[in-house]
């Protein structure tokens, strides 16, 4: 007589699911670390959170989600809000750099990456149209310190051209010194 298959007697343990007020904790940290400057993604390693669960919440409160596609948008009612704080950053940042210091150091005290910083500044000095976005050349000079950033850019205008002059008479130099090695051999 064949034998019938006993189903296993135990259940596998699941871990339990988060309260609303959990969530709600957790969305308030991830928000909290946002207005900070940190990405979504830096933000949610940090309380160790994965980016799924992340954006599994934000969907079932209704919210945009925060998406990777071109087609989540961010939240407009907060949009006046955070550009004020991201603009007293980067004002704190021309203060300091107006005191000397240099923009890496400037950046790294306000908590900012050199990224962020850039985004941050092609955000603010972006043309109404949303079109066209500002180089970082421009987006300096709207801070304050294009001249270095100006200065810079023809410096390095002129060391490619001195570096053009370099290479050619090092060649002239080899092509002579070629053939006075092949008048020695002839002899």
């Amino acid at each position: 007589m064949p034998r019938t298959a006993k189903k296993a007697a135990h259940k596998k343990a699941g871990k339990a699911r988060r309260t609303k007020e959990e969530v709600q904790a957790i969305l308030d940290k991830v928000a909290a670390l946002r207005a900070e400057g940190k990405s979504l993604t830096a933000a949610l390693r940090d309380i160790k959170i994965p980016y799924n669960n992340y954006n599994y919440w934000i969907k079932r409160q209704g919210r945009q989600s925060a998406g990777k596609g071109k087609s989540a948008a961010p939240a407009s009612g907060k949009r006046g809000a955070k550009a004020a704080k991201m603009q007293a950053v980067l004002d704190q940042i021309d203060q300091m750099r107006k005191a000397g210091q240099s923009l890496n150091d400037a950046v790294k005290s306000s908590k900012l990456t050199i990224s962020n910083y850039y985004y941050w500044v092609r955000t603010l000095t972006k043309k109404s149209s949303g079109k066209s976005k500002a180089p970082r050349a421009a987006a300096s000079a709207a801070l304050g310190h294009g001249d270095d950033t100006v200065e810079i850019l023809k410096q390095m205008g002129r060391n490619r051209e001195e570096r053009e002059r370099l290479t050619r008479a090092v060649q002239m130099l080899d092509n002579d010194f070629r053939a006075l090695l092949r008048k020695l051999e002839s002899v």
